[in-house]
């Protein structure tokens, strides 16, 4: 595993998960359906209700809190399982986003990149 500068958060999930030697499922495409999976149930927090609501509820914003916790520690699993450092893919996504999105032609237009 290459080292992230939030590698306190990182060592916490590989400790976690090490503990109950979970690394033995940790293949790409069974993590990458866990994401799917988690996000899903992210999705289904929202489901039937304004955004409003959910935070204002304190059961359903615990729930979401819970699930985006779960998409993010898998996204921290599947960069480690393909050895992968975070910090980079994600300098890496902004860059090309940011030749996607000028900040001219972006800056209070929700419309994607091809239609800018």
């Amino acid at each position: 595993m290459e080292v992230s500068a939030d590698l306190e958060l990182e060592d916490k999930i590989v400790a976690y998960r090490a503990a109950r030697n979970w690394a033995l499922w940790d293949n790409a495409k069974d993590v990458a359906i866990a994401i799917a999976v988690e996000a899903a149930r992210l999705l289904e927090v929202y489901q039937w209700r304004e955004p409003e609501e959910v935070l204002a509820n304190a059961e359903s914003a615990e729930e979401l809190k819970d699930e985006l916790a779960d998409v993010i520690i898998y996204g921290y699993v599947l960069a480690q399982s393909l050895n992968l450092n975070v910090d980079e893919l994600i300098d890496r996504k902004l860059e090309k986003n940011n030749l996607k999105y000028p900040v001219k032609k972006s800056r209070d237009n929700k419309e994607k990149y091809n239609d800018l």
